[in-house]
């Protein structure tokens, strides 16, 4: 995960919510796929130059970046918490 956990969590504990629960995932992704699920296709193509090069180049960026032919795919972490409210 790109981001410590702990960043997750903080804005449960600003709202003084404690987390209960945790679950955490990752799904890879193939670049086109991906884009789909943005709905911002004035952003695909040269988002896609760009984690292409950085796949070529070996460069992870932190999200397992790779190629698969000539598609960039990556590794999508989700994390999910639960927190409830005292009282």
């Amino acid at each position: 995960m790109a981001l410590p956990r702990s960043s997750h969590r903080r804005p449960a504990r600003r709202q003084n919510l404690p987390v209960i629960q945790e679950a955490e995932w990752v799904r890879q992704r193939r670049f086109d796929e991906w884009a789909d699920l943005t709905g911002s296709p004035e952003h695909s193509a040269p988002l896609r130059t760009i984690m292409g090069t950085l796949a070529r180049r070996g460069v992870s960026a932190a999200i397992g970046l790779r190629l698969d032919g000539d598609e960039p795919c990556f590794d999508h972490h989700w994390l999910a918490l639960l927190a409830y409210a005292k009282g």
